[in-house]
């Protein structure tokens, strides 16, 4: 619902949804052991002798934000409960029947904002939101259990993300006569509070078998060019990461091939460059070509 000319605020509105959890607990797509969808899953190690369970929640989801224009400037805070994006696993040794992994979705709540602002004078848009995750659940490593695998009560900790970029479009007559190039340059972090040294990655390094161990704090930057070709038939997209805490360089090219209509084709391609295995590292040895197919209906 919006509301406008309110005091300084050229417009105010308020949003808010609500996920029944005994009606949906559904999150994402279901994504298999050793999938090639989010690799090194069952990449780089041999699957587990121990039977999986889920262990699925029926928690309800919600979400409210308020959102204010004011001048240049739109500004919303936000809380929202959502499902943690991968679940946590956990060794459970019964005293009389087999161990076995149970893996189990947790909730999560967020706080926090963002903003955008027009700026004439370059002609270009400066936006930046930050987010608290309360509990987040995490794993702590011991040498004798599976990277991934906790063997206690799942660790929980609070994270701080944050970005911020500027948007900005060009006008290249020599590489485009026709349309402008679409620019995005955005710095994210992210710090874990109450840091603890036992926190590592789900996979071990393999070339060492070693622990890798979660960094307290991590910085990215992120950027994306594209631009149209042939009526908005041709879309060129180029997109680059370089993860500054771990040294690692991901360059992503991609075409989109549009009938004009509701049929999509994009090829893609994903190269990365790291000297560890560490976050974005782990794909250095599984660069992709990739093929899409999009039909909308």
């Amino acid at each position: 619902y919006t509301f406008f000319d309110v005091g300084p605020a050229s417009s105010m509105s308020i949003e808010g949804y609500f996920i029944d959890g005994g009606i949906d607990d559904t999150y994402g797509e279901d994504i298999i052991d050793g999938s090639a969808v989010i690799p090194p899953i069952g990449r780089s190690s041999s699957p587990s002798p121990l039977s999986t369970r889920e262990n699925f929640t029926d928690d309800d989801r919600y979400g409210i934000r308020l959102g204010g224009m004011f001048g240049d400037t739109q500004i919303y805070l936000a809380h929202y409960r959502k499902y943690s994006d991968a679940p946590a696993a956990t060794l459970i040794m019964p005293s009389m029947a087999m161990p076995y992994i149970e893996k189990s979705t947790e909730t999560i709540d967020v706080y926090g904002g963002s903003f955008s602002r027009f700026f004439s004078s370059f002609e270009g848009v400066i936006r930046g939101e930050i987010g608290y995750f309360v509990d987040e659940p995490m794993t702590y490593g011991t040498p004798f259990v599976s990277p991934g695998l906790n063997t206690g009560e799942v660790p929980r900790h609070d994270v701080l993300r944050w970005g911020i970029a500027i948007d900005k479009n060009w006008v290249l007559p020599a590489l485009n006569p026709l349309k402008e190039f679409v620019t995005t340059l955005e710095i994210i972090g992210s710090s874990i509070q109450d840091y603890d040294s036992r926190l590592t990655y789900s996979w071990t390094d393999p070339e060492t078998g070693e622990y890798l161990t979660v960094r307290r704090e991590n910085y990215k930057v992120v950027g994306v060019v594209s631009t149209e070709y042939f009526d908005s038939k041709l879309n060129p997209r180029f997109s680059a990461i370089y993860d500054i805490s771990t040294q690692t360089f991901m360059f992503m090219p991609a075409v989109i091939l549009s009938n004009g209509g509701n049929l999509n084709f994009e090829i893609g391609y994903r190269y990365t460059a790291s000297d560890t295995y560490e976050g974005y590292g782990f794909l250095k040895d599984n660069d992709e070509l990739t093929l899409k197919l999009t039909y909308y209906f």
